[in-house]
């Protein structure tokens, strides 16, 4: 309580202006609202705070909430934590518990904050607020509200393009659990947003639990066709039930990105799911540098599972620069997976410094694979400047769903595809590197480490009237890679042979940050020696036995 009061002396003393209200249980809408005489409901206390810089204070109790709380510009809601609850009994198709709605480019200078929102799984949805900038809505939990859990909505405009994107709003310490459902092939959002520039997603746990077959709706999801620039999605925990074949898993779903977003320190059980933007000439429209960088995530299974369970799914056309490193990916079937349809184009892709490990499945014939990129029947896609560089690629499953460290269906025109430095292991069903159909001009397999893989470890680049042309497969070698521990630690021991036995690929840390020095290590980890075996030099260097500066 100490604390909470101190924040409402913060508000007071920033709104010079600002009054505060009180509901409580023992209440009455006939009070005059102070905190010697409460409302009784927060719909009657949001008709009466209606002025920027009002606050309406939840005290602790239950609250059954019957009719829509439209809550006002400028107007916060605070309460003691779990304690205030606030109980959701509006099962009305389409009508928020809490609303905010504002024409584009509102300044909503307010937040939600230290309340419990409960919709007994049949209240329609927590909180919908569309067209304000500057909300919060933080340190809140929400459960088990039907359909949608809360929305950031910037676009006034329907499906497209917001005029004036919604800047600075934040989703931050908050707890979500069971806000979802799937229904008619479509599936909602336990968290949606939409017509964003620069809101920050960050240190919430949201957790779609398994209501059944086909009925789980997806962690994170666009609103309203989605369009975001410089979203950021990190420190979260998102847990979304596996595929049981009626229903995508969608932890995070994110269509019509326009520049910028970013993806990382996540853990996430479920798939990322980038849907791109065909009709537009570039997807990096902010102009940050890139469009999508998906990092130091945790992403995967808790174990291996029978259906074909994948990590990142970049669909559609993705261009402006899609980065994916230093992530985990486990117990995958397909750890990266590119859905593309015929006209769309993959252009600037950059996966370095991952390891995909356990790929594979629990039973049956599914065909795994650590990266696959195919379009559907006969499609044409665009492929250019396709760089595969220094990842892991391990599995040891005996289920003979192993298939292809990295398997390339192309079906139209690629130019520039680059793999080098990888480690592959233990895909024993068919080949570790895989390429059929289309042409490729400038293709380069080097330096790559091919252990344990079906067909000899043969890298496979002339099927299904695949053409080649300047094409240059040298220096692969096919050791064992001297794992730490195989399945466990893929870093390296001293006596492996990939270590100085990379190219230099332009990167400078490896997926743990550690500085890469002289030739880069084959694989996601650089060998770094124990400094006690090293010979110290004058400047305090660590340096092992051949000369490789290991340690500053």
């Amino acid at each position: 309580m100490k604390k909470l009061f101190t924040i409402l002396l913060v508000i007071v003393a920033f709104h010079s202006n600002a009054a505060i209200y009180y509901i409580d249980i023992g209440g009455n809408n006939g009070n005059d609202g102070s905190s010697g005489s409460p409302w009784l409901t927060l719909t009657y206390a949001c008709t009466q705070a209606t002025t920027s810089g009002d606050t309406i204070f939840v005290n602790a109790g239950t609250y059954i909430e019957t009719v829509q709380s439209v809550l006002s510009v400028g107007v916060s809601i605070l309460g003691e934590g779990n304690t205030s609850i606030i109980e959701s009994h509006i099962t009305t198709g389409g009508v928020w518990t809490i609303a905010m709605f504002s024409d584009e480019g509102t300044d909503g200078n307010q937040s939600i904050s230290y309340i419990k929102m409960d919709g007994d799984v049949t209240a329609y949805m927590a909180i919908y607020q569309r067209g304000r900038s500057n909300v919060h809505i933080h340190h809140c939990t929400f459960i088990d509200f039907f359909t949608q859990g809360i929305a950031f909505d910037g676009s006034n405009n329907g499906s497209e393009q917001p005029t004036l994107y919604a800047t600075g709003n934040k989703f931050y310490d908050n707890i979500v659990t069971n806000c979802a459902k799937f229904s008619g092939g479509v599936g909602a959002g336990n968290l949606l947003v939409g017509g964003q520039e620069g809101m920050l997603i960050y240190n919430n746990t949201i957790i779609q639990t398994n209501r059944g077959v086909g009925l789980n709706g997806f962690g994170i999801k666009y609103v309203r066709g989605g369009y975001c620039k410089g979203l950021k999605i990190y420190n979260n925990t998102i847990t979304v039930p596996p595929d049981d074949g009626s229903q995508w898993d969608f932890a995070i779903e994110i269509w019509n990105n326009r520049g910028g977003m970013e993806i990382y320190d996540n853990d996430i059980q479920g798939v990322v799911d980038l849907g791109g933007q065909s009709a537009y000439a570039s997807n990096d429209e902010g102009g940050y540098g890139f469009a999508t960088k998906i990092h130091d995530n945790i992403i995967g299974q808790a174990a291996l599972r029978t259906r074909a369970e994948s990590g990142v799914t970049p669909e559609r056309t993705q261009i402006g620069g899609t980065y994916i490193y230093n992530n985990i990916f486990k117990n995958l079937c397909q750890g990266i997976a590119f859905a593309q349809a015929n006209g769309d184009t993959l252009l600037d892709i950059h996966i370095y410094y991952n390891v995909f490990n356990n790929i594979g499945v629990d039973e049956g014939s599914n065909q795994c694979y650590g990266i696959r990129s195919g379009a559907n029947g006969n499609s044409t896609v665009v492929y250019d400047n396709i760089n595969i560089l220094n990842n892991t690629f391990y599995t040891n499953n005996a289920e003979g769903s192993e298939w292809g460290g990295a398997r390339f269906r192309f079906n139209g025109a690629a130019t520039n595809i680059t793999i080098k430095n990888n480690i592959i292991e233990g895909f024993v069903n068919l080949r570790c590197i895989y390429f059929e159909y289309g042409t490729v001009d400038t293709l380069n397999i080097e330096n790559n480490d091919l252990y344990r893989n079906g067909g000899s470890n043969a890298i496979d680049i002339d099927n299904n009237g695949i053409v080649l042309t300047n094409d240059t497969v040298q220096n692969n070698i096919n050791t064992i890679p001297g794992f730490v521990t195989s399945g466990t630690d893929f870093n390296l021991l001293i006596t492996s042979d990939n270590i100085n036995a990379g190219l230099d690929v332009g990167l400078s840390t490896d997926i743990d940050g550690n500085p890469i020095i002289g030739l880069p290590d084959i694989g996601a980890y650089e060998y770094i020696d124990n400094p006690t075996n090293g010979t110290i030099t004058n400047n305090g260097s660590v340096v092992k036995s051949n000369g490789k500066i290991v340690k500053n």
